[in-house]
């Protein structure tokens, strides 16, 4: 029985010959004509690639070993120094409190409290960061073991060892330093006298714990973000608006490589040429309604089509069918700056997902999911890149938020719209590289949001007052201005940071 058995998955193995790179399973020669669109690659040739990169990859998660463990060191080290400094101060508090017991009693204990609470709580993290270096120790060792034993023989497997092994890799290149993180500062006794009255001067003569540390200087930031907005930058139009032809919706609107800007609509089968300065050039009669657009260093532009799952390329000759993303509907595109990689997002009922195209049309990554099995869209509409960081910013209309992942599709945040989280739906996304910010467009919140490229709000760029109503489509042009598409106008701003 067992010999049969063996038999049986040596006959299944012979027959399977090819891997399908964005599915990351293997496939049979009969399953290629479903796959046509996916990049598909030999397996035994896949496997012997891939086997040749992994030693590479090994080795460097191997090299990190040590800047970890002397990483858990230094955590040993400064709570210990923490605890005896908290003990001194601990001391100091009690000298001080026999001098008042009466009026002080319930000061005193409250003080006590929040030096306790501080001492576990750093406690706490350096055991839950130790954890996890030691997590990344024991994955580290155990493909390495796993390696030297030749337990890989499967190419699904190896690709994911090595893609696990340079993420890997980068996180800990990218790491912050864990003791500047770490809220190890000890808490800072201030006190004064200068009232005979007890009562009022309680707090002041015992003291007050201030904690320096950037975690409290980032979660009152949060916390201002629901509260008043404190505008930082200042806007102003570079010229009038553009009025929008009576029944053209625009969908988008881009620059080319010689800064042409270029608008399409959703309504209308034009594109309509304009110089940098809004000057109208030209008009291009095009076979279809434009849902978005984006376009390469050599002039081409992809265009996702309205309501339809087509994705087609357009050139000064010819306009041509790159992709056929059915069943889905296409949304955003963009082309990205670092790779021959075009990114589309696609709906479909209250699903959605992001493919990676090559350069000849075909499926190379499909993105729906984190690296932790979460979902990450339900309505993917348009997407930004921060080239730099290999960093995608997504807006989801089913989520009501933008969301940032990683190339290796970890997501990295998501905002929900800040001091406008209960009046926010986000339409479009742009990062600005000359300041390394985000732009977003709130439809439902009349304003335009300005983020750290962290996704943490900074300030609204336009905002109720501008009277821009209902934002969509947003452009960054060469002069570092904004165009914004707002019910029949298009307006261009410039804006300074104060």
């Amino acid at each position: 029985m067992s010999q049969d058995k063996e038999n049986n998955s040596k006959d299944r193995n012979d027959g399977t010959n090819f891997f399908c790179v964005p599915c990351k399973s293997l496939i049979w020669e009969e399953s290629l004509e479903e796959h046509s669109k996916h990049i598909i690659k030999e397996v035994q040739s896949l496997l012997h690639e891939t086997l040749e990169r992994l030693p590479s990859a090994i080795d460097q998660a191997v090299n990190i070993i040590p800047d970890l463990q002397n990483q858990m060191e230094q955590i040993d080290t400064q709570t210990k120094r923490m605890e005896q400094e908290v003990s001194l101060l601990k001391g100091e508090i009690e000298n001080r409190y026999q001098l008042i017991q009466t009026k002080l009693r319930e000061h005193y204990q409250t003080i006590c409290q929040e030096v306790d609470s501080f001492v576990t709580n750093v406690k706490k993290t350096g055991e839950i960061t130790r954890e996890d270096i030691q997590g990344k120790i024991r994955f580290i060792e155990d493909t390495r073991r796993r390696c030297s034993d030749d337990n890989i023989c499967e190419v699904g497997d190896a690709l994911q060892i090595e893609n696990n092994c340079m993420r890997l890799a980068d996180e800990i290149k990218q790491y912050p330093n864990i003791i500047k993180s770490t809220p190890t500062d000890v808490p800072e006794l201030k006190f004064n006298i200068t009232e005979d009255d007890m009562s009022k001067m309680i707090a002041t003569m015992y003291g007050s714990i201030q904690y320096d540390r950037g975690s409290r200087e980032q979660k009152f930031a949060d916390k201002s973000d629901k509260k008043q907005v404190k505008l930082l930058v200042e806007t102003k139009l570079a010229f009038p608006a553009l009025p929008v032809r009576s029944g053209h919706k625009v969908s988008d609107i881009i620059q080319t490589s010689v800064n042409d800007v270029i608008i399409g609509y959703s309504t209308n089968k034009v594109l309509h040429y304009y110089d940098r300065n809004a000057k109208r050039q030209k008009s291009r009669e095009i076979p279809f309604y434009v849902q978005s657009m984006t376009t390469t260093n050599t002039g081409d532009i992809f265009a996702s089509e309205n309501k339809g799952s087509r994705i087609m390329k357009i050139n000064s000759e010819n306009i041509n069918l790159f992709f056929d993303a059915s069943p889905y509907l296409t949304f955003g595109v963009l082309c990205s700056r670092n790779i021959e990689t075009l990114y589309v997002c696609c709906q479909l009922d209250k699903s959605g997902l992001v493919y990676a195209l090559s350069n000849d049309g075909k499926v190379a990554k499909t993105i729906d999911t984190c690296a932790d099995g979460e979902i990450l869209f339900r309505k993917p509409n348009r997407i930004a890149e921060n080239p730099s960081k290999c960093t995608l910013y997504i807006t989801d209309l089913g989520f009501k938020n933008v969301i940032s992942i990683d190339k290796y599709n970890v997501c990295r945040f998501r905002y929900d719209g800040g001091p406008e989280s209960s009046n926010f739906i986000p339409i479009d996304v742009k990062f600005c590289d000359f300041d390394n910010t985000l732009l977003v467009s709130n439809w439902k919140g009349n304003s335009v949001h300005q983020l750290t490229e962290g996704g943490h709000f900074q300030s609204l760029v336009i905002s109720q007052r501008d009277n821009m109503l209902y934002p969509t489509i947003l452009l960054v042009d060469c002069l570092k201005r904004i165009w914004i598409s707002h019910k029949e106008k298009i307006s261009v701003v410039k804006y300074t940071n104060k």
